[in-house]
């Protein structure tokens, strides 16, 4: 069983890598899905979180007001460094457990893709056999971002300049994917990738 982590700036298209690289038959795991887990209404790292940062980012069902601590963590960097001092051993823990209950199984798939922006930051690289990198020019991620998550050019690019303050834009990498927002070439891209892969 190969694995690699799926890294990159925001608004690459990180995740349209990731099902392709399903299609094609990996098993894929994101980081967010981790984190969601971690974080169900009133478990363990939520009350953390609560602890940590108040009661404001908390509804009253106990659910985590996820969309108003990222806002909070992209403005205060300190608030980014709490968070991940809580958050990234929780995660790189489940994703071992994750990884190990695949290896077990039977057969084991030939490649598993793991989708972190973070995953070196988190130290989740070690848990990989490779990583590549997913980029896209910094306009058209800007553009991405205003349309998936509707904020405005302004917030969209603060996004983007607080990864590349916290070194997260542009990682280390074994290899590197370029997507100009074309289906057909980028595709061609991953699928050379994951043979490459598979056949190594």
């Amino acid at each position: 069983m190969r694995t690699i982590g799926v890294v990159g700036p925001t608004g690459a298209g990180k995740s349209v890598v990731l099902r392709m690289l399903a299609a094609l038959g990996a098993v894929t795991i994101e980081a967010d899905d981790l984190s969601r887990e971690l974080l169900r209404p009133r478990a363990p790292l939520t009350e953390r979180l609560r602890a940590e940062f108040g009661d404001e980012y908390l509804r009253h069902d106990g659910s985590l007001k996820r969309s108003e601590l990222v806002a909070l963590i992209f403005s205060d960097e300190d608030a980014r460094i709490r968070l991940n001092a809580i958050m990234y051993p929780a995660m790189v823990e489940l994703l071992a457990l994750r990884l190990a209950a695949l290896r077990a199984s039977e057969p084991p798939p030939a490649l598993v893709a793991v989708e972190a922006a973070n995953l070196l930051e988190m130290g989740a690289d070690r848990c990989v056999d490779a990583i590549v990198l997913v980029d896209a020019d910094p306009v058209m991620r800007r553009r991405r971002l205003q349309e998936r998550d509707g904020l405005s050019a302004e917030a969209a690019q603060e996004r983007i300049d607080a990864q590349s303050a916290a070194g997260l834009d542009h990682p280390e990498a074994d290899f590197s994917i370029h997507n100009d927002g074309e289906e057909g070439p980028l595709r061609a891209q991953v699928e050379e990738f994951f043979r490459h892969l598979v056949a190594g």
